[in-house]
């Protein structure tokens, strides 16, 4: 079940904080990824799209996809996030959301916009 537009249209332009857990087959984190953007829209898929900021922007792409589930976005609490793999910090993100990816099935190409 997909969202739509409408359904994005609170969330745009609200800053999120991004955790990927890769995990094994116990699942156990063999690996984390964190990043962070703003909320910009829908792809032609129904996946969410996410500018990215700061040091988790790539030379490959800016923009990262995200899955069209809206209950992974949690209110953040009203404090500074140190971004554990850049250093770097956010200071007061509208929302935080974690996945847990298994280890061998994330496709970078595919979850990153070419």
């Amino acid at each position: 079940m997909g969202i739509t537009a409408n359904d994005l249209q609170p969330y745009l332009g609200k800053t999120l904080v991004i955790g990927l857990d890769h995990v094994d087959d116990d699942d156990k984190v063999v690996e984390q990824e964190q990043f962070w953007g703003t909320i910009s829209g829908l792809d032609a898929e129904g996946w969410i799209l996410i500018d990215l900021k700061g040091a988790t922007r790539s030379k490959e792409s800016n923009t990262l996809r995200l899955p069209p589930q809206l209950e992974a976005f949690q209110k953040a609490d009203k404090e500074i996030y140190t971004l554990h793999t850049t250093g770097e910090q956010i200071e007061n993100p509208d929302y935080v959301a974690v996945w847990n990816v298994a280890a061998d099935a994330l496709d970078h190409d595919h979850d990153r916009d070419h």
